[in-house]
């Protein structure tokens, strides 16, 4: 049985950096993302349980590392609830305080998600 909410949102940046991004504010349902990678090596793309833009302090939820010229798909049969809001941030760097940036157009993100409870 599927457990996504029937309506979700969609999340689309097409030039992920180290500079976060708040996607949403408040109680967020995550029902899956696709990252794409067009650089010659890794990049990594940090996902917070947060409402404001997450800087290199802030500890993501996820750090997600993408092969380079590839992408990763991650659809879960529920959702990642996210109770605070999701930022996003994409570094070279795996650690949770690194600040090296992707080159604008690197990291490609999709995110699936729906605001609120899902019951």
């Amino acid at each position: 049985m599927n457990q996504h909410p029937s309506e979700l949102s969609t999340y689309r940046n097409l030039a992920l950096a180290n500079t976060g991004v708040s996607v949403t504010t408040g109680p967020t349902n995550v029902a899956g993302w696709s990252l794409t990678n067009s650089a010659a090596t890794i990049r990594y793309v940090k996902i917070y349980n947060k409402a404001t833009a997450a800087t290199a302090a802030d500890t993501p939820v996820f750090t997600v590392g993408i092969p380079t010229l590839q992408t990763v798909n991650f659809y879960p049969s529920g959702s990642i609830r996210l109770p605070l809001g999701m930022s996003l941030r994409c570094t070279t760097e795996p650690t949770d305080a690194g600040t090296t940036g992707a080159t604008s157009g690197d990291a490609l993100a999709h995110i699936l998600f729906k605001n609120g409870t899902v019951v």
